[in-house]
This record gives structure tokens, sequence and C-alpha cells, in this order.
């Protein structure tokens, strides 16, 4: 008898039958079976620290899986502060195209910088000056209100339907309201000197011709009689 037979004799009849050996072959396969499954969760035992991701590998069927969410995890931690850093689109600097936010901050810095040194110098006219202010739009909308500040004190021009709104600068308001006021003098100088009609509600505003306000003017009159 072989050292086989002797093995799987399991009822010491002095040979190993056909049961005998399908036995013998079961328990190979149970025995093999549970050192593969205590190897396939031994991983877990030597498997890199996700806690600080909240990952934990006995989460996962396999080690592969577990890497593969601790890769994930790692690369979206390491790219979270492109969700809260400053927006640079105004100077054309995308945090995307940076790996680190110290990397962008100087890219940043450096943009800025350039946009300061592009600001034409008569800005300093208007004592408002970029340096001063954060972003691009901060700066041109305190450039814009410096550089329109005079429409809150020039004369008024509403009666000859000129509009310092309608005007970048004083000087060109000025000279629209001017020659607004000469047209106006030429055309209705006969407001000023003609006849007074108040007291029969003729008002010669309300004409555009002189001609036509005293043929209201002299209706008005008959009217009264």
């Amino acid at each position: 008898m072989g050292f086989l037979d002797d093995l799987f004799d399991f009822n010491h009849d002095g040979k190993t039958d056909r049961l005998e050996w399908w036995l013998a072959h079961k328990l190979y396969l149970d025995v093999t079976k549970d050192e593969k499954e205590s190897d396939e969760d031994d991983w877990r035992t030597y498997a890199e620290d996700g806690s600080e991701f909240d990952l934990d590998p006995e989460d996962f069927e396999n080690e592969y899986e577990y890497y593969d969410a601790l890769n994930d995890a790692a690369e979206e931690a390491r790219y979270k502060w492109r969700e809260s850093c400053k927006d640079g689109s105004e100077f054309g600097v995308d945090p995307k195209d940076y790996e680190t936010e110290e990397d962008y901050e100087e890219a940043l810095s450096d943009a800025r910088e350039e946009w300061i040194e592009s600001v034409c110098d008569d800005i300093y006219d208007y004592d408002v000056y970029p340096e001063d202010f954060e972003t691009k739009a901060e700066f041109e909308s305190a450039l814009k209100e410096a550089k329109h500040e005079w429409r809150d004190y020039c004369e008024d021009g509403e009666d000859y339907d000129v509009y310092p709104e309608d005007y970048e600068t004083e000087e060109e308001y000025e000279n629209a309201l001017e020659e607004a006021e000469k047209v106006w003098h030429e055309k209705y100088w006969w407001r000023d000197y003609c006849e007074d009609g108040w007291d029969y509600d003729v008002y010669p505003e309300d004409y555009e011709t002189e001609k036509e306000y005293m043929e209201a003017l002299e209706k008005a009159k008959r009217d009264a009689q």
C-alpha cells in the first residue's frame, strides 16, 4: 500500500476506493478554499490607511476596488482648493491649469501686475489707482464713477433736451449744451418778448412759432369777450 493509499484509507480496509478518493479531493478543496479566502482577506490588514478620506477597506470586496476609490479621493482632495480660490477669469488665469494653489496665486498675482502696468497714465487725473483694488472690475467701476462725477453738479440741460448721461466728458456735454442753447434761442427768442397770455391760459412754450402762439392768443381773447 502506498503512502497516499494509507493516508486516505478512511475505513481501514487496506485499500483506498473511489469514494475515499472523492472525499480526499473534497477535503483538499475545502482546505485550499479556506487558505485562499484567508489570503484574500489579508490585504485589508496591510492596506494603506484611508480614514483621511472616510474610506475603510472592510467596505470593499477586493484590493483593486479599494485602491481605485482611494486614488479618486486623493485626486479630488488634491484639487479641492480650486473650488474656493479667487476668481482669475478677468485676468485670463484658470485654476485648472495649475497643480497647486501656490502656483495659481503666483500666476494670478503676475497677471494682476501686468494689468496694473498696462493701465493708461491719464487715470491718475481722477485719483483712482488700480493697485488699490482687488479686481479689474472693481477698479473700472470706481474709475467710471470718478470720470462721470461732473454729471452730479453740471448745468441742467433738460430744457434743451441735452442730458449729461449721454456724454462721456464734461467738455463734450458743455459744448453740446452751448450749441443747443444757441439753436433754441435762434428758434424761440420771440418767447422772451411776446405778449403775455397767462390771463387767457395761453403760454408761448406750448407753441413752436410766434405766429401759432399769437393766433391762439387772439382766439382766446375773442372767446373771453
